[in-house]
């Protein structure tokens, strides 16, 4: 009998943010040794069942061609969906308040989002203070903290990738101004803040962000020029192109005046999709070649169709 075939919704996959390499490496060795012992619990919505959770599990089974087995879950709306995927991750992870700030903001943005309707209204406003005070007594905070946290979890997913996970991983304290302020920088300068605190030349990032001079944290290696013809700098340069865009496209969208064909659910909608791409483009390696195999073509090459960008020129080239 086939397997089932999942899909994954942004809003799920990405509320604790990915496993560490360490992590990544003891989850795939356990598949591999026994399989994959626990239900992928999915969400049955609009005719696909969306993950909720179990995202790992599901890439590490295709990428090997193991078998899956399905929990499949009625939840009332992706809030609740959301909730119960936090609770479960909270007894395998620690979730440190940061992380839980941020969790609570990207629950109400897909709340919002998914409620749909006109925001600006008297109607829309009294449905986004009834989504917050939902959200909010869900997880014991008030609906102000709610809100407040939407914002925070906006400005973290502006920020340099390290310096985000430094953050949600509890090892740098940042309050909703430092990470607004932090926002307002580059990558390397937001590094190098963080550096300062952790080398203790700052108390903390406040007093960091009041220092006229910052020494810049090293900065990562440069991508290596390699016989590809240069096809990491390329990629590296590819990805920081799609990340500007993202970005500059996220901040029009919030400019959309009223009566624009975009109402606020597809605004939600777009404006996470953007974010999920910036994010992926921030965070993606770039490689001319697959690491685990240099090109020649391992299984999780074929398996997962990917292919080295200059075999892939080759090919249009004729």
């Amino acid at each position: 009998m086939p397997q089932k075939l999942l899909t994954t919704d942004p809003e799920l996959s990405n509320l604790l943010g990915p496993l560490s390499k360490e992590e990544y490496a003891q989850l795939e060795a356990s598949v591999l040794a026994d399989g994959c012992r626990d239900a992928i619990v999915t969400w049955p919505r609009d005719g696909e069942l969306v993950i909720v959770d179990g995202h790992n599990r599901y890439k590490i089974c295709l990428a090997y061609k193991l078998p899956y087995p399905v929990d499949e879950r009625d939840f009332a709306d992706l809030a609740s969906a959301a909730k119960w995927a936090v609770e479960q991750q909270t007894g395998r992870r620690n979730v440190t308040d940061e992380r839980r700030r941020y969790l609570i903001g990207r629950i109400y943005a897909a709340s919002k989002g998914e409620r749909g309707g006109d925001y600006k209204s008297e109607e829309g406003k009294e449905a986004t203070g009834s989504t917050a005070d939902k959200v909010a007594a869900q997880f014991g905070v008030s609906s102000a903290t709610v809100v407040s946290a939407e914002k925070y979890a906006d400005r973290l997913d502006e920020l340099d990738s390290t310096v985000t996970t430094a953050i949600l991983d509890g090892g740098i304290k940042a309050t909703v101004k430092n990470v607004a302020a932090l926002a307002e920088f580059d990558g390397a300068s937001q590094r190098g803040f963080v550096s300062e605190v952790r080398k203790g030349k700052a108390k903390n990032l406040t007093a960091a962000l009041q220092t006229d001079e910052v020494t810049p944290a090293t900065p990562a290696a440069p991508a290596v020029e390699d016989e590809t013809g240069g096809v990491d700098a390329e990629m590296a340069a590819w990805n920081k192109a799609v990340e500007s865009w993202a970005r500059k496209m996220t901040a029009l969208l919030r400019e959309a005046p009223e009566g624009t064909w975009l109402d606020d659910n597809q605004k939600g909608i777009i404006d996470g999709q953007l974010k999920s791409a910036a994010k992926s483009a921030r965070v993606r390696k770039a490689e001319g070649r697959h690491p685990k195999c240099d090109g020649t073509g391992c299984k999780p090459c074929r398996w997962t169709g990917w292919m080295p960008k200059i075999e892939l020129d080759s090919i249009a080239g004729g």
